[in-house]
């Protein structure tokens, strides 16, 4: 017989909270990444002052930002966010991080970035 997982009596009985069910907390700040539009493109500069002065921005954050910005698999190889100077991989890399006091603000906050 298999073990009985946690959460089956809430699934089957239809009473188990789905992600999509839950309410956001209060007090949550979002944080979105800023992506790279174009892969293998060098990243000159990135100007994050009017999104910095913008009210309710909590933090931008850029490779600059992140003493430690590499990760990897078997070596850390790769960029957590593309510094000023470097290459994309591949479009969606991450530039930037915004966290901002509420989500309605992110898209206005990242158009911002130049």
């Amino acid at each position: 017989m298999s073990a009985r997982h946690e959460s089956a009596i809430g699934h089957v009985t239809g009473r188990a909270v789905y992600t999509d069910e839950q309410h956001e907390p209060r007090g949550l700040a979002s944080l979105y990444p800023v992506q790279a539009p174009h892969a293998h493109a060098k990243l000159i500069a990135l100007d994050a002052a009017a999104a910095r002065a913008m009210p309710g921005v909590l933090a931008v954050l850029t490779a600059a930002d992140v003493p430690e910005n590499v990760i990897g698999h078997l070596v850390n190889d790769w960029d957590v966010l593309v510094a000023e100077g470097s290459t994309t991989h591949y479009v969606g890399d991450a530039l930037a991080l915004v966290v901002c006091e509420h989500e309605r603000a992110l898209d206005e906050v990242i158009a911002l970035i130049d």
